[in-house]
């Protein structure tokens, strides 16, 4: 089976992780409506335009089978209110 995507309105950017979505409004800032990026960007941050970071990835890991392996994945926003 492939994966589902919903439409999200393009003032918005939103980052999905397993079944845990945040939504990042972008009229909240002064973002010019040619700077931000299609999808967001992972590198050591979610980035939406080249010089704005919505957020982290912070990734657990526990040892097991004599090797560390992913525990849980979770987006933490720069935004929460």
């Amino acid at each position: 089976m492939g994966e589902s995507y919903e439409d999200v309105p393009v003032d918005r950017k939103m980052v999905s992780i397993g079944d845990t979505k945040t939504v990042i409004i972008l009229g909240e800032f002064l973002i010019p409506p040619d700077h931000p990026f299609d999808n967001v960007a992972f590198w050591q941050h979610g980035q939406i335009t080249p010089a704005m970071f919505i957020g982290r990835i912070e990734v657990t890991y526990e040892y097991k089978d004599n090797m560390y392996q992913e525990k849980k994945m979770e987006f933490r926003s720069a935004y929460i209110r």
